[in-house]
C-alpha cells in the first residue's frame, strides 16, 4: 500500500541540466556569499575568469543524486545548481584552487578542487546528522533513509520528551504510530519546543494529529480528515528542487486504499510541494488540495506528507521522497 492509513537511479555520466535543458548554455550566476533566493541554474557562468569547474553532490550511498542543491565556489563568490542527477557546471572562474560547498536543507559537504583539472564529487557524510523514527503500522520512512545509506534510530513515545528528543536532527513519525500521546499536553509541547529550538519534524499522512495539535494553524485539514479514497491522480509538483529531481512538474501519486488524510488548505507562511486532486470515499471531487507541505516554526521546520513510503509506490513518489528528505 502506498498512501492510506487504513488495513490495506541510474548512475548518470552526461553533465548537468536543470535549467538548461533548453541547450542555452551557460546562465549567469548569483552572486555574494548569501544564499540565493531562488535555485540557480546547473550550468552558471561566474564571470571571473576563463576556467570551468564540474562536479557532482551525492547522497551517502555514493549513487543517489541530491538534485536541486545550491553550490557555493568561494573563488569567484557566486552559486549554481545541482540537476535532476546532482551535476553541476561553473564557468568563468580564475584558474586556481577553491573551495566548493553544496549544501540543501539539513545537509552540507566540502571540497577543494582545481577548475580545468578534475571532476569534483561531494558526498554527504552519513554521521552529519542524526535521525530517529517512530515505527507505524503503514509506513516506513526509514527504509527510504536506509537506501540513502543513513542509518536512523527506532525511538518510540517513552523518547517524547525534551531529554528523549535533544540530540536528533531530525525525528520522523510514521503513518500508524500510536495517536494517543499527541492528546498529551506535555507531550505537545516537547514537539513544539523541539522544532522551535531547530529540530526538523516529518509526519506522514495519519500522523497529521501531532501536527494539528503542536503547531495548530499550520495546516487546515479536513473536517473529518481521513476521506481520501484510493486512485492514481498526475499531481502539480511546486517546489523548484523536486521538479527539477524529477525532470518535470508533474507526478503520478497512486493513494492505492482508502481512507488518506486530507489537507483542505494552508496558510501563506506555509509551502505547498505538492498538490492535485481528491477523490473522497463518498465520491465527491474536491480540486487541487496540498498532498505535500513544509511550514518553518521558530528555528526549525516540518514536514507533512499524504503520501508515503508502502509497498506500491510509484517511480515519481519514490523520487520525491528520496529527494524530500533531503531538503528537510
Amino acid at each position: 500500500m502506498l498512501a492510506a492509513c487504513s488495513s490495506g537511479t541510474d548512475d548518470a555520466s552526461s553533465g548537468p541540466s536543470g535549467s538548461n535543458d533548453d541547450g542555452s548554455g551557460y546562465q549567469p550566476a548569483p552572486q555574494g556569499e548569501d544564499r540565493p533566493g531562488s535555485l540557480p541554474s546547473a550550468a552558471v557562468d561566474c564571470a571571473a575568469g576563463s576556467a570551468t569547474l564540474e562536479g557532482r553532490f551525492l547522497a551517502p550511498n555514493g549513487t543517489t543524486p541530491v538534485a536541486g542543491a545550491y553550490v557555493y565556489v568561494a573563488s569567484a563568490d557566486c552559486w549554481a545548481g545541482t540537476d535532476k542527477d546532482g551535476f553541476f557546471s561553473v564557468t568563468g572562474l580564475p584558474m586556481e584552487e577553491t573551495t566548493v560547498r553544496a549544501e540543501k536543507g539539513l545537509f552540507r559537504s566540502e571540497g577543494k578542487a582545481t577548475p580545468g583539472m578534475e571532476t569534483l564529487s561531494l558526498q554527504v557524510d552519513p554521521n552529519s546528522v542524526r535521525f530517529a523514527y517512530v515505527p507505524g503500522v503503514f509506513d516506513t520512512v526509514e527504509e527510504v533513509l536506509g537506501r540513502l545509506g543513513f542509518s536512523p534510530e527506532e525511538i518510540d513515545e517513552t523518547s517524547f520528551t525534551s531529554e528523549g528528543l535533544a540530540d536528533y536532527d531530525a525525528v520522523f513519525l510514521n503513518c500508524g504510530l500510536n495517536p494517543a500521546p499527541a492528546e498529551d499536553p506535555a507531550v505537545v509541547e516537547v514537539f513544539k519546543d523541539y522544532v522551535e529550538a531547530g529540530g526538523v519534524l516529518y509526519a506522514s499522512d495519519w500522523a497529521e494529529t501531532y501536527v494539528k495539535e503542536a503547531f495548530p494553524g499550520a495546516v487546515k485539514f479536513a473536517e473529518d480528515p481521513r476521506i481520501g479514497d484510493s486512485g492514481t491522480h498526475e499531481a502539480k509538483v511546486l517546489d523548484e528542487g523536486l521538479a527539477r529531481a524529477l525532470g518535470k512538474s508533474t507526478a503520478t501519486i497512486t493513494f492505492d486504499a482508502p481512507i488518506w488524510t486530507v489537507v483542505e488548505s494552508v496558510p501563506p507562511t506555509t509551502r505547498i510541494l505538492v498538490s492535485g486532486p481528491v477523490v473522497t470515499m463518498d465520491g465527491d471531487e474536491l480540486d487541487d488540495r496540498p498532498y505535500m507541505v513544509q511550514f518553518e516554526a521558530g528555528k526549525g521546520r516540518v514536514t507533512y506528507t499524504s503520501f508515503h513510503n508502502e509497498a506500491q509506490t510509484t517511480e515519481d513518489v519514490d523520487t520525491l521522497l528520496e529527494q524530500l528528505l533531503f531538503q528537510l
